[in-house]
């Protein structure tokens, strides 16, 4: 996650956020780069070893998806959906 701050704990609060969608899903966290002090467009070029970084962990993320992460992962947005259509509907 690119952050225009130099202070990685700015960003604890979006990290926390993702992790809760992530839990919520029932999907699995394969890692967070942050990545402090990229404000500026194409300045994550020139930071190559965060994007290698990055690129590993797409791969790990794909490597650990199963088909029961899947079925969890839409079982739960099943869930989520008609509960909020029956909120809706109360209204």
């Amino acid at each position: 996650m690119p952050q225009g701050g130099s202070n990685e704990r700015y960003a604890q609060p979006t990290v926390d956020m993702f992790r809760s969608i992530i839990d919520y899903l029932g999907m699995k966290h394969v890692g967070t780069v942050l990545v402090p002090g990229v404000y500026q467009r194409g300045v994550i070029r020139e930071k190559r070893r965060v994007l290698d970084t990055a690129y590993k962990i797409g791969l790990d993320s794909v490597d650990s998806f199963e088909e029961h992460d899947y079925d969890s992962m839409m079982h739960g947005l099943a869930l989520n959906s008609s509960s909020e259509s029956s909120l809706s509907d109360s209204k």
